[in-house]
Order: structure tokens, then C-alpha cells, then sequence
């Protein structure tokens, strides 16, 4: 029998997770004669700039080009709120998910419906198409919308490191350097349903560089021991090097919501000087304010640089990135014609213009023509250039070590000492999980 050993020792951190289940119904009333069709998705926001303002544009060209009208249900717990319908007998036509895994998990079990010759292959790079084996053949069951870049250093340009580091010894110097001035990391775990991973993050990212795509893929896959010394020492370097130097310590990291960690970054004073964060922070970073009072800029006032290296490393310089992608719960004529439209070159340049070029979509097509600022550019340049470039690897595991996995990060950040315990009940999470439920995927080139 499974021991259930994450016990989480920080009293207050049930109130990040226990973060209730929240869906906002929005857009239009049914019209009887085109239909209707719910997509359930993450992105909130109101104001021009923001994702959820921006897909809400999408979405009304789609309506003014179909006549078909859609209603939106936005919640940070995609999956639990999918999972919910789906036990009630009323599954959403689609929803916009990251887990590979999960999805996987639904095609095998008949609730995904698969999306094969609803959008041309070619229409993206094959890698980003994620074909899925289920009963013998692989099918297309989602359509990429949007990625996001991981493994991201970002700095105050003004308060940041003289020299950027570009090694993990020059990174790890200067994360662990003792001094009176701020903290080294912004960090944050909270996001309701899915708090954790921004701890995961790390930690993919120190077994991706220092070990290499094909260790990588074996540990996300299954094959890999929690408690090999590959996977154990990424877990200490979180600890060591950013659980100990993080902004008001472990406890504040476990309480505070991932899109705030960056503010004591460009407060006055500073109260830290690096977060390890995706490209969406690009968009975040400009709530605050510059030396001089105004909207920080990126590029003059913040910038980025990508995860260091390891010495002796014998692969290409790899890059992790996660993907957005429509899934279908419900096959009706109105939900295949938005899956189609989702994937198009308008649709998805529609929702760049609506963000300021702040975002990379899946459709390469939909960037041409799209003004971005120096660290957009840059961002996109590590997309197209990435000599291996693979996906999250908590997005790739089944759902339910994914999720012990964020609880596990949790765990360790409020109880170090219990790392050993806590590897041991992850392997037993691993081998509890049938062999065909892992994802075997490769890395993209």
C-alpha cells in the first residue's frame, strides 16, 4: 500500500492549496440556429494587454466570421474544472491545456476526440503537433495555440548582476554570495490547483542542462529512479541555492502567488535580484516601475538570460518550453470549426497584436510582420535557434506524478530535511503508475 507522506508543515500553506475551483461564464447567448460552443481556458484579464482581453478578441472574430457564438469558462484549474464536467456528463466542447500527459491519460480512455485532418501538419513544426498513440496508431488530438519559453533568468537592469553568468559555478557563486543587500531570488509557488511549479521548473531545468535531453526524457518518462543521484541532486540545488537565498525566506515562497514574486524586484528598495520565471513574464514585468516612475521597459529596464551551462557537457545547449494547446471533449460541428480556426495565421496573430507582441505562438506564420520589443526578439530567436529544444517535463508525466510532484516541491521548500522520504514516496508514485501510461517523446530540433 502507498505510504501519503506529503504532509505540508507550514500552517498557513493550506490556504494557497485549497485555492477553490472557480468558472467565470462569459461571451454570448446561444443563437439557436449557428450554435454555441464552450471552451474552458486559463487566461483572465479585462484590460488591453492582458491574455484573457486578448483571446476575447480572438474569439469575437471568430464569431463575427462563423456567426457561431461561444461562451468561456476561465479558471486556473483547467483540469479539475475538465475532470468535473466530464463526471457530471457534461464535457466542454474543448480546453486549453499543457499536459501532454493528461491529455494522453483522455485519449486512452475515449473522451478526447482526435483532431486528424482538421488542421494541416505542416501548418507547424511536427514537433509542436504532439501526435499521441492510442490503439495502435498516432492521432493529432490537439491543436498547438501558443508556447512559452522556460528555464529564463530574469534581472532588474538596473540592480542585476555586473556580469551575466554564463555557467552554473559563476550562477551558483553569485545566487549563494553572503552580503546585507537583497535577496538573491524572486520566487513564488503559489497557483491555486496547481501550486508548485515553479519549483518543478527548477528542477527540470537542472537535470536538462546538467545531464542532457536523453536523461531528461528517461526521468519525465518514468524509467528514471526519484532517487538517483542525477534527480537527487537537482532537488538540493533548489534548496541550497534557491530555497536559501529566496525573498523573505521559505515560508513567504511558499505563499506567494507566482505572478507577484517579481514586484521586490523593482521595489525601492530592492528586495531581490533574479527570477527564474518563463517568457510570459515579459508582459508581467511591465506592471511595475522604473527608476523613473514609469511602466518598466523591457530591454532598458529588464532582461533575461538563459539557463547556464554545465562543464564537460557532451549534447547541444538544450531549451524547455511548455505549449498551449486545444483539446476537444466534445465533436460538434461549431467546436471543429473553432479547433480550425484556433490554428490559423489570423487567429493567433489576432492575439499578438492584442498583447503588444508579447507572446510565441505555435503557427511561426502568425509572427511575421509582428513588432517586438529587443527581449521579444531575443526570446524569439532562442525559439527558432534552440539546437534541442524540449517540452516541460511535469507536463509530459502522467497527471498523477505530476501532481505528487508539485506537492513534493512543497514539501521540501517547508522541510528540507525530509528529502529522502519524500524522493522515496515519489518512486513509489512512479511504479504504482502502469508502463503504458508514461509518454515516451523525443526533443525537437
Amino acid at each position: 500500500m502507498m505510504r501519503h507522506r506529503f504532509r505540508l508543515v507550514v500552517p498557513l500553506l493550506a490556504a494557497v492549496l485549497t485555492t477553490a475551483l472557480t468558472a467565470a461564464l462569459t461571451g454570448c447567448a446561444p443563437d439557436p440556429e449557428r450554435g454555441v460552443v464552450t471552451i474552458v481556458h486559463p487566461w483572465s484579464g479585462t484590460e488591453p494587454g492582458q491574455e484573457g482581453y486578448a483571446f476575447r478578441q480572438v474569439l469575437e472574430a471568430f464569431r463575427a466570421e462563423t456567426g457561431i457564438r461561444y461562451n468561456e469558462q476561465v479558471t486556473r484549474g483547467v483540469s479539475q474544472l475538465v475532470l468535473a464536467n466530464l463526471a457530471a456528463g457534461e464535457p466542454p466542447e474543448l480546453a486549453v491545456m499543457t499536459s501532454a500527459g493528461e491529455l494522453a491519460a483522455h485519449a486512452r480512455s475515449g473522451r478526447l476526440r482526435p483532431l486528424d485532418g482538421l488542421v494541416p501538419r505542416d501548418r507547424f513544426r511536427s514537433w509542436w503537433a504532439l501526435p499521441i498513440r492510442n490503439g495502435g496508431a498516432e492521432h493529432i488530438y490537439a491543436v498547438p495555440f501558443k508556447v512559452n519559453l522556460k528555464g529564463l533568468i530574469w534581472y532588474n537592469r538596473h540592480a542585476g548582476p555586473e556580469r551575466v553568468p554564463r555557467t552554473w559555478a559563476e550562477l551558483e557563486r553569485y545566487a549563494t554570495a553572503s552580503g546585507d543587500g537583497p535577496a538573491t531570488w524572486c520566487m513564488g509557488m503559489g497557483d491555486g490547483p496547481n501550486t508548485g511549479w515553479p519549483g518543478t521548473d527548477v528542477i527540470e531545468d537542472l537535470i536538462l542542462h546538467e545531464h542532457g535531453p536523453d536523461t531528461y526524457l528517461a526521468w519525465a518518462g518514468g524509467r528514471l529512479s526519484w532517487r538517483s543521484e542525477q534527480v537527487r541532486k537537482a532537488w538540493e540545488r533548489l534548496g541550497r541555492v534557491w530555497g536559501d537565498h529566496a525573498y523573505g525566506g521559505r515560508e513567504v515562497t511558499l505563499l506567494t502567488d507566482f505572478g507577484d514574486a517579481g514586484a521586490p524586484m523593482f521595489a525601492s528598495p530592492q528586495g531581490c535580484r533574479l527570477e527564474h520565471q518563463a517568457s510570459f513574464m515579459l508582459s508581467f514585468y511591465q506592471r511595475y516601475q522604473n527608476p523613473s516612475g514609469g511602466a518598466a521597459r523591457p530591454g532598458a529596464d529588464y532582461d533575461f538570460f538563459p539557463f547556464p551551462s554545465f562543464p564537460g557537457r557532451s549534447f547541444p545547449t538544450p531549451r524547455k518550453a511548455s505549449i498551449d494547446l486545444i483539446a476537444m471533449f466534445h465533436d460538434t460541428p461549431e467546436a471543429r470549426r473553432l479547433a480550425e480556426f484556433l490554428a490559423t495565421d489570423r487567429a493567433q496573430r489576432i492575439w499578438l497584436e492584442h498583447t503588444g507582441g508579447d507572446a510565441f505562438m505555435a503557427n511561426r506564420d502568425a509572427d511575421r510582420g509582428v513588432t517586438r520589443n529587443p527581449v521579444g526578439r531575443n526570446i524569439d530567436r532562442h525559439i527558432d535557434e534552440a539546437e534541442v529544444l524540449c517540452l516541460d517535463a511535469a507536463d509530459i508525466m502522467p497527471a498523477t506524478m505530476r501532481e505528487a510532484f508539485q506537492r513534493g516541491v512543497l514539501e521540501y521548500l517547508a522541510n528540507p530535511d525530509r528529502l529522502p522520504d519524500i524522493l522515496e514516496d515519489l518512486d513509489e508514485v512512479r511504479r504504482g503508475i502502469p508502463e503504458d501510461q508514461w509518454l515516451s517523446l523525443s526533443c525537437g530540433r
